[in-house]
């Protein structure tokens, strides 16, 4: 009954999608940044339930032939086959983020003022690094940055958080160290490993992604040797 229940909901999903043209989705996952403390993707049994939706959806976008296309997965897929990624993490080629590299992304708020490593940090309170702003475009080059003591300061624990995901997270190669952002607002601190936001966005699409290439590769023998 529950099989049959899924299956006329992905139905009328894909029904949906096709009715209103959409071609192309994205899934941005409610995270935890800034004044919004909480998800509602915390509660018991909630990852699994969301596991089993993007199972769905990536079965009607086989179904459907390439008409249509989740964000997700494709990055997923090109993260695992080595191609350009600019996937949930951001990065430019499997492994790399530029969420982690210093000036990877320059923030600029309407003030004039600097800041670098995830965008949402700019102008959040934080008792060790202030609002996280390393300079100003006013007073400062971009390049400045570097000498800022509060940048230095958020860089060393940056890069200690990616070398706890390196040694820890077996999906490092492709990740490239995560989201400082997400890291900080989910456990006050750079230096950690998985998040809420990792297990989401990262981690269930390639564990989905990856199922399918794996579960493709006899039959691409069977048919090499036929």
């Amino acid at each position: 009954m529950a099989r049959a229940r899924e299956v006329e909901r992905g139905i009328a999903l894909r029904r949906d999608l096709r009715q209103h043209r959409i071609a192309q989705l994205g899934f941005n996952v409610e995270e935890t940044e800034g004044v919004h403390t909480s998800s509602s993707l915390q509660g018991v049994g909630i990852e699994e339930r969301y596991r089993a939706f993007m199972q769905r959806m990536f079965t009607l976008t086989k179904e459907a032939g390439g008409a249509i296309r989740v964000r997700e997965f494709d990055w997923a897929r090109d993260a695992i086959c080595g191609g350009p990624t600019m996937g949930p993490a951001g990065g430019d080629g499997a492994g790399f983020n530029h969420q982690v590299e210093p000036l990877g992304i320059v923030t600029m708020d309407c003030d004039g003022n600097l800041s670098t490593f995830s965008p949402e940090l700019m102008g959040q309170a934080s008792v060790k690094y202030g609002n996280f702003v390393f300079g100003n475009v006013r007073q400062n080059s971009i390049g400045s940055i570097r000498t800022n003591p509060s940048f230095r300061a958020v860089q060393r624990e940056v890069r200690a958080g990616v070398e706890r995901c390196r040694q820890t997270c077996e999906y490092f190669t492709l990740c490239g160290g995560g989201a400082p952002a997400n890291k900080y607002f989910e456990h006050g601190s750079f230096h950690t490993s998985e998040t809420m936001y990792c297990r989401y966005s990262i981690q269930v699409p390639i564990d989905i992604v990856l199922a399918d290439l794996e579960s493709s590769l006899p039959a691409a023998a069977a048919g090499r040797t036929s």
